[in-house]
């Protein structure tokens, strides 16, 4: 099992974790290599709140009804692999800013490559 953590990075420094209104996405593009999986929501009201859907304004394309889907609404997931293969994931984040920075971008996305390999191998 491998852990993904988002990090936030605001010129040279990294936030992990923080308090502010951020919502995130991840995705895999195959899911029969890697499966993604929570680190928690043991239960149904945790769960319903991980898995939502909600409005949060799109401030680069001035729209202020942009549903953002939110899966695996958590800064952190592991991943499990399958089988051999590659996958790419996706985390996508919204941040809700006070009006004053409305003009601000708010929605960022990464997207990596993961092989998985039959053997953990190390090339020396």
């Amino acid at each position: 099992m491998i852990k993904l953590m988002a990090i936030l990075k605001f010129n040279e420094e990294t936030f992990t974790h923080g308090i502010a209104p951020i919502s995130y996405s991840w995705n895999i593009s195959n899911p029969s290599v890697i499966q993604l999986n929570l680190p928690h929501a043991k239960s149904e009201v945790s769960t319903a709140l991980v898995l939502s859907n909600k409005k949060i304004r799109d401030n680069e394309h001035n729209n202020n009804n942009a549903v953002f889907s939110s899966n695996f609404n958590s800064s952190t997931v592991y991943s499990t692999g399958v089988r051999p293969g590659e996958a790419q994931v996706s985390v996508q984040l919204a941040i809700e800013y006070p009006s004053e920075y409305k003009g601000s971008k708010n929605w960022f996305s990464k997207t990596i490559t993961l092989r998985i390999n039959d053997k953990l191998k190390v090339d020396i």
